[in-house]
């Protein structure tokens, strides 16, 4: 549903839009969204609250992770790793974490030139060729 509400600015416009009838949104939203969803996005646009679904579904995500021992990570990197990698991935996550089960999002990033950052529980692990040069830069002028 997100992804929906996120991937058409026009549609975040209009369900945003206080001079649009709530009628009319309710019919966009029966239209475009899942059936699961349909009722709680209706009352968000009946209370004008459309714009916080970002922030309500990572609280939701946060909430289901910390009562089912789950956690999400970003993995930003200029290639694509295989899974006995991403499983590398996941086995450290979850013993630095103590979680049963590891979500990761790819995210590339030509920028990096190659290597790779893991973000997690509000910590990186900065393995890029990007950082490690930036890194260097900084020792070497005293930073």
């Amino acid at each position: 549903t997100l992804e929906i509400y996120s991937s058409e600015p026009a549609l975040e416009r209009t369900l945003n839009n206080p001079e649009v009838y709530k009628e009319n949104k309710h019919a966009v939203i029966d239209r475009i969204f899942p059936e699961e969803t349909r009722n709680f996005l209706k009352l968000l646009c009946n209370y004008s609250e459309i714009s916080c679904l970002p922030e309500i579904v990572e609280s939701y995500k946060q909430y289901v992770n910390e009562h089912t021992r789950r956690l999400n990570a970003v993995l930003t990197c200029v290639t694509e790793p295989d899974e006995a990698q991403l499983e590398g991935f996941r086995a450290f996550l979850r013993r630095k974490y103590e979680v049963e089960d590891v979500d990761i999002e790819i995210v590339k990033d030509e920028s990096l030139i190659g290597g790779f950052i893991l973000e997690a529980e509000g910590e990186e692990y900065d393995w890029s060729l990007k950082g490690r040069m930036n890194h260097l830069q900084n020792a070497l002028i005293g930073r």
